[in-house]
């Protein structure tokens, strides 16, 4: 997955941290230019944890060691 390549990618370069600011589905059907920073699920199954709700459609997402 696209997600786990770029996780690893960001920790052998030294990152402490990588975050994300995915789309809540709620549900509803979502275009593909919507779904482009990918799912709070998508980001949850790898792991990270949900930090902050940004509104009702966002969400920052934080993955730490």
């Amino acid at each position: 997955m696209l997600l786990e390549h770029a996780v690893r990618f960001a920790r052998e370069h030294g990152a402490r941290a990588v975050e994300g600011y995915p789309v809540e589905r709620g549900g509803a059907k979502k275009s593909s230019g919507d779904l482009y920073h990918g799912t709070v699920g998508m980001f949850t199954d790898a792991g990270f944890e949900v930090v902050e709700r940004r509104g009702p459609s966002r969400a920052l997402v934080r993955l730490a060691p």
